[in-house]
């Protein structure tokens, strides 16, 4: 032969193409090489290519298989690719077999028992071990559509059917409609995956789920819809009692009462071993989450919760909750705390509370009567104006908001003690953000910060009063202890100091500094005197007023003292001669806690 191109008239060409095509057209091999090199199927090859699988069933000696003959062994299935008469054993035939991996579509979609699913592997780990195929591991999650019995009203008698077994379950990830009566009760141990279910439930006063006294339960993947946004009695995950549970991707729409409801019920100790609410949403409902005091109610985690559109999106009373993650955004009135046993001391940890206040006296963030603290970091809390989605603070104390964003005013109202800003970025994108309201002095800005440096309404310290004496002077009669009065304040962030009588009144238990300077005047005859500092009424320290001339005398004073909550300061000052004596309007006090 030769490498001419096609065609060749050449001799030797036509002697080997003669004998190609014999070999082509006669032999059984599937294939041949042309004088070119190039491996080409033969006749037999090319029907063997068109050809359709034959399933033979197990394979057997001294039986012939044609090409695509399928056959198992040893539990294998294999394909032949040559024909032949089989040998004594199936490992001496092996040249003319291969592993079949070829499934059709019918093959897949088959109800067989031993076709369709079980036609898939699945491994339960990386390495392979214990591996099993698809339907083996769709029986281990039954459906709970599979419990449908003919008859049934809707898909609660299946449910039902499902949680008396307990264990595991799915749903297909359709629509049901669930009667307005009827409700899906979850028991101990039963744990579903929704994989997207739908529950259509036009209740005004029905739970959809609910879960009453249970451990070990979970709810996952759902989408609740309600009849529409109402002040009614619909829940649509209603919990009392239990520990151990998990309700992940639930989400609650258009619901005629509360999307989430926490009720007291009987929970276990240990009191952390509650339960976790992860990425939870709900749109158009009256309320989109609460949970009343009780110690059944704590201790649990909501891990991005997002609410919109609610009335009331999230309400909380019980102790010691965090919610750590998601937007409450848009909404009537935002995140409302309220009093009741053991209540609040719980925390919000990078939240979005923003838009929210639409409603009257709007506000992002409520705390009625909380008396043991709360704690937001990092949370991002925006207003859209100076009186709407303020922070009300209403009859509470110890609410901590630090390192965060605080774009809103801060209402205190009848405060019984101390709430505290601190550390947070205030872009004042908002008018007149600040402090407000009958109790104002009872919050505490400290270290705030803006774009240009530090916040102009922090507190210039915790406890600090700056007070001077204008308009009318003080008069001090020769040697006639006489106590001075300032009748004007620059600052008294904790309302410490009456300007009226002279007298401050330290705010809590702690060290402060006492500072400041006095000038007296005099018509004439003015002698060196002296100044007393007076804490409770018993004097504390001294320092000297030196008479400069007869009519200007002049004294500087520092003190630090310690004292406790409702201690009295009081400074006298005694001159033992002088002609109509006067304190100068340039004299100043300043009254500073130290630590």
């Amino acid at each position: 032969m030769t490498i001419l191109p096609v065609p060749s008239k050449d001799p030797r060409d036509l002697l080997f193409n003669a004998q190609k095509i014999d070999e082509a057209v006669t032999g059984g091999n599937r294939s041949y090489v042309d004088r070119f090199g190039v491996e080409r199927l033969t006749l037999a090859g090319a029907i063997d290519s068109i050809k359709t699988v034959t399933m033979r069933g197990a394979w057997a000696t001294a039986t012939a298989y044609a090409t695509k003959d399928v056959v198992t062994s040893g539990g294998v299935a294999y394909i032949a690719v040559q024909s032949h008469v089989s040998g004594a054993t199936f490992v001496g035939d092996a040249a003319y077999w291969r592993v079949y991996q070829g499934v059709t579509s019918a093959e897949l979609a088959s109800t067989s028992f031993s076709l369709g699913a079980y036609l898939v592997g699945y491994a339960l780990n990386k390495t392979g071990a214990g591996s099993q195929n698809a339907k083996q591991k769709l029986d281990n999650i039954p459906l709970i559509e599979d419990m449908v019995h003919a008859g049934d009203s809707d898909i609660s008698v299946a449910w039902a059917r499902a949680a008396a077994i307990g264990g595991t379950w799915q749903m297909s990830g359709a629509t049901f409609t669930l009667n307005p009566l009827n409700t899906l009760s979850v028991t101990t141990g039963f744990r579903v995956f929704g994989n997207g279910t739908t529950i259509n439930h036009a209740s005004n006063s029905v739970n959809t789920f609910s879960a009453v006294n249970v451990n070990d339960w979970m709810l996952k993947d759902f989408f609740i819809a309600g009849p529409g946004k109402a002040n009614n009695a619909a829940k649509g995950v209603y919990r009392e009692g239990g520990n151990r549970f998990l309700v992940e991707n639930v989400v609650c729409a258009n619901m005629a009462g509360h999307g989430f409801y926490e009720y007291p019920g009987i929970h276990q100790a240990p009191r952390g071993d509650q339960g976790n609410w992860v990425n939870c949403r709900v749109y158009n409902c009256w309320t989109g989450r609460e949970d009343l005091p009780a110690q059944s109610n704590e201790y649990n985690n909501w891990i991005n919760f997002t609410a919109s559109g609610c009335e009331y999106p999230n309400i909380t009373a019980a102790g010691n909750n965090q919610f750590v993650g998601g937007n409450i955004v848009d909404n009537t009135y935002g995140v409302w705390l309220k009093n009741g046993e053991n209540h609040a001391h719980g925390m919000f940890v990078g939240v979005n509370i923003n838009h929210n206040g639409a409603g009257s006296g709007g506000w992002n963030i409520r705390c009625t009567d909380v008396d043991n603290g709360e704690t937001f970091t990092g949370c991002h809390v925006y207003g859209d104006n100076s009186g709407t989605g303020v922070i009300w603070l209403e009859r509470s104390k110890g609410i901590l908001f630090n390192g965060g964003i605080l774009d809103a005013s801060v209402y205190s109202e009848d405060a019984t003690g101390y709430s505290f800003f601190t550390n947070n970025f205030c872009p004042d994108s908002v008018n007149t953000v600040g402090k407000y309201g009958a109790a104002s002095k009872k919050i505490i800005l400290r270290d705030n910060y803006t774009r240009a440096g530090m916040w102009k309404q922090n507190d210039p310290g915790s406890a600090f009063v700056r007070a001077a004496r204008s308009g009318a002077t003080l008069s001090i009669p020769a040697n006639t202890a006489t106590t001075l009065v300032f009748n004007t304040e620059a600052y008294d962030t904790r309302d410490m100091f009456n300007n009226t009588t002279g007298v401050a009144t330290l705010p809590w238990l702690g060290n402060f500094k006492i500072y400041g300077s006095v000038f007296i005047t005099a018509a004439s005859g003015m002698t060196s005197g002296f100044m007393t500092l007076l804490v409770n009424g018993v004097a504390a320290a001294f320092a000297p007023v030196v008479a400069v001339n007869a009519t200007q005398a002049f004294a500087s004073f520092s003190w630090s003292i310690g004292g406790a909550a409702g201690a009295t300061i009081e400074l006298k000052i005694l001159m033992p001669t002088g002609v109509t004596m006067a304190l100068d309007s340039s004299s100043q006090l300043n009254i500073e806690e130290i630590t």
